[in-house]
């Protein structure tokens, strides 16, 4: 598992001169220049352009880092083009039935991405963060952020993903804000073991954890210890705007293989819960970036402010009152 008390590994490789692409810094530029209430359209040339030099910033790093784990140097690639590198696949928002290995690969190569960003964003937006390391990560949110918004690219399904991330993070600053500290599963767990052999589908954390299980971070407090999966929702199954946010209570009943070790004491004394904390996503409820955002000189600010519930005291007062079992 992954603290969120610590820095990203090789956070310093966002860092480094000349690994931030161009085509990111351009459209950056772009973005700076627009009023993003108004519906402005990113040119498609320098969004293909982002897209196509994906092969070779990924071997520039590689060759650039060669000590530097494969998988961590992924998770970079992952947050500096996670708009044109997520797969288009089409997935229902709620799945019935049990997914095709295709379907996991997808759901898990999302889902660690969904983690790297918001281990990078809450790291970067902490007071006493690097300025530089907010400075490089800032335009690798505001692009996404961005491209969500836009109706041109709502074919891309990016929308979901975004939203998922966006609200794991504003859970994460309630979460903690009422005391609890956070782990996330392993999104940079390598697919191989240090001898070579893959890895076994049942020691990949992130297709456990969050996958199979609906994981998305392990929330402990006390003694407790809270297995929560986030939820960010624009609207109701009536159609209607969600307008608060609502926090389901439950036994854990699915666990993963490598629970047994980690939290068996906590289950067996009824010190566990499955908390699933469904939020709104609108603008209104839910910070993203502004215009404002691209002229203020302090990024650490910017990320910090990023992702922020405006419900964020219902979702603290709604923990507070879980119950665990003595």
């Amino acid at each position: 598992m992954t603290e969120l008390g610590e820095t990203p590994q090789f956070a310093d490789v966002l860092v480094r001169q000349g690994n931030t692409p161009p085509q990111l810094e351009n459209i950056a530029r772009f973005l700076a220049s627009q009023d993003l209430k108004r519906d402005s359209a990113l040119p498609a040339a320098q969004y293909d352009n982002l897209a196509a030099s994906i092969p070779r910033y990924s071997t520039e790093l590689k060759n650039k880092f060669p000590n530097i784990p494969e998988e961590v140097l992924e998770s970079v690639v992952d947050i500096t083009f996670g708009p044109a590198r997520l797969p288009e696949v089409d997935m229902p928002e709620d799945l019935t039935e049990e997914p095709t290995e295709e379907m996991y690969r997808f759901l898990e190569t999302s889902a660690k991405m969904q983690h790297a960003y918001t281990h990078h964003i809450i790291s970067a937006g902490r007071q006493g963060a690097d300025p530089a390391y907010a400075q490089a990560l800032f335009p690798r949110v505001a692009i996404m952020d961005y491209l969500v918004r836009r109706p041109a690219m709502k074919e891309r399904s990016l929308g979901r993903f975004w939203n998922g991330v966006k609200a794991e993070i504003a859970v994460i600053r309630a979460l903690e804000k009422a005391g609890y500290k956070i782990e996330l599963p392993d999104y940079t767990q390598s697919e191989y073991d240090n001898k070579g052999n893959l890895v076994s589908v049942e020691r990949r954390q992130v297709r456990q954890w969050d996958v199979k299980c609906g994981i998305d971070m392990v929330a402990r407090k006390d003694g407790k210890v809270l297995f929560v999966d986030a939820k960010g929702r624009l609207s109701l199954p009536n159609g209607k705007m969600r307008t608060d946010a609502q926090t389901f209570v439950s036994a854990q009943t699915k666990f993963p293989p490598d629970l047994s070790r980690r939290f068996m004491r906590e289950v067996r004394n009824g010190d566990t819960k499955h908390a699933t904390i469904v939020i709104p996503t609108h603008a209104h409820y839910l910070s993203g970036i502004s215009s404002t955002d691209f002229a203020h000189p302090d990024k650490v600010s910017g990320m910090g402010n990023f992702a922020r519930s405006s419900l964020e005291s219902d979702i603290i007062e709604q923990v507070k009152d879980i119950q665990f079992k003595k």
